[in-house]
């Protein structure tokens, strides 16, 4: 490691300022994008009980939606135009397969089921 950051990073004099980077700054912004993951991970746990496996599926990538909310507030990143489309597919694609559960299961508990559920997904 202290070789290729002595060769990657712009020699020996840089490993120090680094290592300190690395130590003091990314791991606590990072740390807020883990404990989302986790909160999300026992949302989709309660989602999967109440939803099919395919809207499941396709609502438990709504991962990489926050991940970006993430990364451009917090982490200060830009999208690029592709990539404010692909998420903008992805979300449209996971209200698609919700509404279609929610139709296919109909009035009553079933519809509400499938809402619950959507709903833990996608607040995770």
């Amino acid at each position: 490691l202290v070789a290729a950051i002595c060769a990657f990073a712009g020699g020996p004099s840089r490993l120090w300022p680094t290592v300190k980077r690395a130590y003091s700054d990314t791991p606590f912004k990072i740390a807020w994008i883990a404990g989302a993951y986790a909160a999300q991970n026992v949302l989709y746990f309660a989602a999967l009980g109440r939803i099919s496996a395919a809207s499941y599926q396709v609502l438990s990538q709504s991962k990489m939606i926050f991940t970006a909310i993430l990364a451009v507030t917090m982490l200060k990143e830009k999208l690029r135009k592709r990539d404010i489309a692909a998420l903008v597919c992805l979300l449209g694609g996971s209200t698609l397969v919700q509404l279609s559960e929610m139709a296919g299961a109909g009035a009553g508990k079933g519809g509400a089921e499938a809402l619950l559920g959507g709903g833990f997904a996608v607040l995770g």
